[in-house]
């Protein structure tokens, strides 16, 4: 597999490569529920040692747990609604303490691996130094089912957080 694209799954990709080590997917239960134990065997094999949930009021630490894997419940809900400064805060700052920081195989979720997941990435693509259009490209490449629902609040949220406007 090249460096980027769907692993696992049909259509929508259950597990999609956005850079090496850098993983977007959707909730397990949405991957196949008669097939956790593979699942995980399959997600072990790819590397992954640390998985982001962005799903409100969801708890999978039990699940990811069983496999020796880091649990991280960051949800919120998928309302549309402007998602708040902290929220991209502390997750882009999750994600590149274990991906970049600590070299871990790192999964974001969220239900369908569509909205929050693709855009929290996109977040973290931006704060790497790529121009939105790029760190766009770069997440769909991955993952052409996603939608980068939340892309404006995660540039504002940048824009606050580096004190600069994302290049264009």
């Amino acid at each position: 597999m090249g460096d980027t694209g769907r692993v696992l799954g049909g259509d929508t990709g259950e597990l999609s490569l956005v850079r090496r080590g850098l993983w977007i997917g959707c909730a397990p239960e949405h991957v196949d529920p008669g097939m956790p134990r593979e699942l995980l065997g399959a997600y072990a094999r790819h590397g992954i040692r640390s998985v982001v949930d962005l799903r409100a009021n969801a708890d999978d630490s039990a699940f990811w747990g069983a496999a020796g894997i880091e649990y991280f419940s960051h949800g919120i809900e998928d309302s549309g609604a402007p998602i708040p400064f902290d929220w991209f805060s502390t997750g882009v700052e999750h994600i590149l303490d274990r991906w970049v920081g600590q070299r871990r195989h790192l999964l974001v979720h969220c239900e369908h691996g569509a909205h929050r997941s693709p855009s929290l990435v996109y977040a973290v693509l931006l704060v790497l130094g790529h121009r939105p259009a790029v760190a766009e490209h770069i997440v769909l490449r991955a993952r052409p089912g996603a939608f980068l629902r939340y892309s404006d609040d995660a540039e504002r949220w940048f824009e606050r957080f580096s004190g600069t406007r994302p290049l264009r």
